[in-house]
């Protein structure tokens, strides 16, 4: 079998990026977050082990702005721990939609489509 320079590279990082998350106490927390929520449902233990590795965890504070109502869309997201607060602008001010605890996913359609995103989301 023959390697090139840059797929041994992409390998190793792939390799590392693997252990990380395996010896990462919290992926497995994450792990059964993820198992509960809906669009994942039915989905193996094995499968969501891959996709969590693929996933990219961003880590938001209180009060912290995910994106804006208007903003171009192309990424599916998945609270982890923590909430999330939707709101829609309107002429008597904001409205909040909905609020998402963990196991909620919004922005599914980001994957389909890159839609702007219909509302502002905002972590508390």
């Amino acid at each position: 079998m023959v390697y090139n320079s840059a797929q041994m590279v992409f390998e190793s990082k792939m390799v590392k990026r693997y252990f990380a998350w395996a010896f990462d106490g919290a992926k497995e927390s994450h792990l059964r977050v993820l198992a509960e929520v809906p669009l994942f449902k039915g989905m193996g233990k094995g499968l969501l082990r891959k996709l969590l590795i693929d996933l990219i965890e961003k880590k938001y504070a209180a009060g912290d702005t995910i994106f804006h109502e208007g903003d171009s869309g192309k990424a599916l997201y998945v609270v982890l721990d923590g909430s999330v607060r939707i709101s829609k602008r309107s002429n008597s001010g904001d409205k909040t939609l909905a609020v998402l605890g963990p196991g909620s996913h919004f922005c599914e359609l980001a994957l389909i489509n890159q839609y702007a995103r219909f509302a502002t989301v905002v972590a508390e």
